[in-house]
């Protein structure tokens, strides 16, 4: 049986942090994990953990100046199998409507916020 693809996209918040542990779970059980991270979760987790978590380049920009090439954003939609968003903060949710997905790959959201918080809007 073939291993999935998953794209782990860390967004900012400091829930960051978990996501390094879910790397961690999603390798252990066998998953090919690739990490995409936005400028505001390198404030909270170093792109370099997520390397040493999943043995590949962390896509950090569009412009190849990070770990990965220019344009591998799109070639790592292609090859997900399925997408996490861990944490997904506020203006990730605020974004979600807006954006137009590029590949049948479902995405998978785990929202940030605290239970306490939820009513609120």
């Amino acid at each position: 049986m073939a291993r999935a693809n998953v794209l782990l996209m860390v967004s900012g918040g400091i829930a960051a942090y978990k996501s390094c542990y879910l790397a961690r779970l999603l390798v252990q059980a066998g998953f090919s994990v690739r990490a995409a991270m936005t400028d505001s979760a390198q404030r909270f987790v170093g792109p370099v953990t997520f390397r040493a978590l999943t043995g590949h380049g962390v896509a950090t920009d569009l412009w190849g100046e990070g770990d990965t090439d220019p344009l591998d954003h799109v070639d790592l939609a292609r090859w997900a199998d399925l997408t996490v968003v861990a944490p997904a903060t506020a203006t990730c949710w605020a974004r979600r409507p807006a954006a137009s997905p590029t590949t049948s790959c479902p995405p998978c959201c785990w929202p940030s916020r605290s239970a306490a918080a939820w009513p609120r809007p």
